[in-house]
């Protein structure tokens, strides 16, 4: 299986509720997946085992920035370091709103990582805008 990653049905929801200036929060956690993990569009955030092991639970994004593909801005830059206080295997990270119930994307690797204690995964993740 190779990698794959979604904007989430919920995550578009939430996003056009803030451009609506409705009740939305914006992108700001992040989680790895600890169980099977399949990218579909609809589903949500409780669709997904989130990891429970020290240095992998679900956490304010560290670094959050705009970046350019097709035009100035049009994309979210995304990029976190998990350093695992225990073994974990990981098949996944979910990118979710400020109060944790909303599934913005959604990415599940190939294959598992494997986790020892102190190591790092970097996270970088990309959300791109788009016209059509």
């Amino acid at each position: 299986m190779a990698q794959e990653e979604v904007i989430n049905n919920e995550g578009i929801v939430e996003a056009n509720l803030l451009l609506m200036g409705s009740t939305a929060t914006k992108i700001n956690s992040i989680s790895l997946i600890k169980t099977a993990c399949s990218a579909a569009t609809a589903s949500g955030y409780s669709d997904y085992t989130q990891a429970t092991e020290t240095g992998c639970v679900v956490t304010a994004i560290a670094t959050i920035t705009a970046s350019s593909d097709s035009f100035s801005g049009d994309t979210i830059h995304i990029e976190h370091p998990f350093t695992a206080g225990e073994a974990a295997t990981i098949k996944g990270h979910l990118i979710a709103n400020t109060d944790k119930d909303v599934l913005y994307s959604v990415c599940c690797y190939a294959g598992d990582i494997s986790m020892e204690t102190n190591d790092t995964l970097t996270v970088t993740h990309k959300i791109r805008g788009k016209n059509g």
